[in-house]
């Protein structure tokens, strides 16, 4: 049977609470929407909470093209143990007596600066990462612990907000335990409970992570995001209005007009404004000739163009334009020598180009 058109066709910043799973999220958007088609770029645990890129409609094409470079997250790093899942919600598997050290700031800057710069990460055994075919955490599950290899990320600064302590992770009457609280910004890819197991070893002590908030993900920030109660407000507003009523301002579609993130933006694409022969081409499938006039400027105020080959291969996605009409972006090309041609066809559009 043929897909009928989405009746959204956007990308949405949404604020994951603590204690849903991202398929929990992306469920509870389904079913105010109305819409089955929504997917999401870079998974939170269930105990992170903040910053989740959703794609409603065809925009879910565009999501591969949407998970930055780096990300940034506030992260609560408790001593006293680490656990089987290196966060809150394991079992705790050995644990340490604080040391004096731990709550002295300067000593704590020295730790986190051992991890900035490109470093070698083991993945938590709990991880959805696939050895011979199986998942981590279903063997993990079934009693079964996958050595995972490590795998380059790079920190780009772990900065300590503060030190505070707190109740012990392992019994209700043992002491308290320093808790640092750290903005990280790390590429993607990065396990932040991975870093505060290793955080954790390398203070001489044993550490599992107890809060987790992503914060950007790109040029795109909390700032911006819905949350889940006030869009579902919205949408029983909207299905409750009587045929006799006026429209209610604020609609479903008047809601996510206000939300919805500039796909360009999102995806780090240059704009390239299309003509409606170049429409017509784009509809059939056919590359075409790119017009230098079509190009906006770059960063760093030329047009792809204009850039040299090696700027080309400094940056993701910098070969790659969004082909814009009237704030509407219909496709990602890849541009080469001259030529445009179809990478991700988002003929039935998404909206927020000009955003």
């Amino acid at each position: 049977m043929k897909r009928l058109p989405s009746r959204y066709n956007c990308l949405l910043a949404v604020y994951k609470p603590a204690g849903m799973s991202s398929h929990d999220c992306i469920n509870k958007l389904r079913r105010a929407l109305g819409e089955r088609r929504i997917g999401h770029a870079g998974t939170l645990d269930p105990l992170a909470q903040g910053l989740l890129v959703c794609g409603v409609g065809v925009a879910t094409r565009l999501l591969p093209y949407v998970t930055a470079r780096k990300k940034t997250y506030v992260a609560d790093i408790c001593f006293g143990c680490e656990t089987t899942t290196d966060d809150a919600e394991g079992t705790p598997t050995q644990s340490t007596a604080p040391h004096a050290q731990l709550t002295n700031p300067a000593y704590a800057q020295r730790i986190l600066a051992q991890f900035l710069g490109d470093i070698q990460q083991v993945p938590p055994i709990y991880s959805a990462i696939s050895k011979n075919g199986v998942r981590s955490y279903n063997a993990a599950r079934n009693g079964v612990a996958l050595e995972l290899e490590a795998r380059p990320v790079h920190v780009y600064s772990a900065e300590l907000v503060r030190i505070t302590t707190t109740d012990s992770p392992t019994t209700t009457d043992g002491p308290a335990q320093p808790m640092w609280r750290v903005k990280f910004c790390v590429s993607k890819g990065t396990y932040i409970r991975s870093l505060a197991r290793d955080i954790g070893r390398c203070a001489k002590s044993a550490a599992h992570l107890s809060f987790l908030e992503r914060t950007s993900s790109g040029a795109i920030d909390t700032s911006c995001a819905l949350t889940l109660p006030e869009l579902e407000a919205c949408a029983h507003a909207e299905a409750t209005c009587t045929g006799d009523a006026p429209q209610s301002k604020d609609s479903v579609q008047e809601f996510l007009a206000a939300h919805m993130l500039n796909p360009l933006v999102a995806a780090s694409l240059t704009p390239y404004n299309v003509t409606d022969s170049e429409r017509t081409a784009m509809e059939r499938g056919i590359p075409f000739a790119a017009r230098p006039d079509g190009f906006a400027a770059c960063l760093d105020g030329r047009t792809v163009v204009e850039q040299d080959a090696d700027v080309h291969a400094a940056a993701d996605n910098v070969h790659y334009v969004g082909c814009v009409q009237h704030s509407t972006l219909y496709g990602v090309y890849r541009y080469n020598n001259g030529t445009l041609t179809c990478a991700v066809n988002l003929l039935q559009g998404i909206d927020g180009a000009g955003a």
